[in-house]
């Protein structure tokens, strides 16, 4: 049997076998994580502040350093009418890989996303270089 689509799993066997593929999934990527820490391609870092800490700095410095929202109205592809808003800048998830880099004690942050140019005050010690995109 296989789980597909969005659908209430009430029976018992469903459930089990839901069971059995997270379990599955889990032990792979610990196994994957694990693996790849003891050759040295990632680092699994221990971070001793709470959640809701990190959190509120994120919102700090997220507050501090906010993009730009633009509406488009042209499609970048076919220049056909389309009216969609985009957004510039730092985000979460950028704020948060900074946070573990510097908790990993990095003493250098190598990325080409141009955000990080709003970081670089937050995060002195990063020692952040944003690489150009080739085009």
């Amino acid at each position: 049997m296989k789980i597909t689509g969005i659908k209430d799993i009430n029976d018992k066997d469903s459930k089990l076998l839901l069971k059995n593929i997270i379990d599955n999934l889990t032990k792979k990527f610990i196994d994957y994580i694990t693996s790849w820490e003891a050759v040295g391609k990632l680092q699994i870092v221990k971070i001793d502040e709470s959640l809701s800490s990190i959190l509120k700095k994120e919102q700090k410095i997220l507050k501090n350093n906010f993009g730009e929202i633009k509406k488009t109205t042209k499609c970048y592809v076919c220049k056909s009418d389309y009216h969609e808003y985009t957004y510039r800048g730092i985000d979460h998830y950028d704020i948060q890989h900074a946070i573990i880099a510097e908790y990993a004690k990095a003493n250098q942050f190598i990325i080409f996303d141009r955000g990080y140019e709003y970081l670089k005050e937050e995060f002195p010690s990063l020692n952040i270089h944003i690489l150009n995109s080739v085009k």
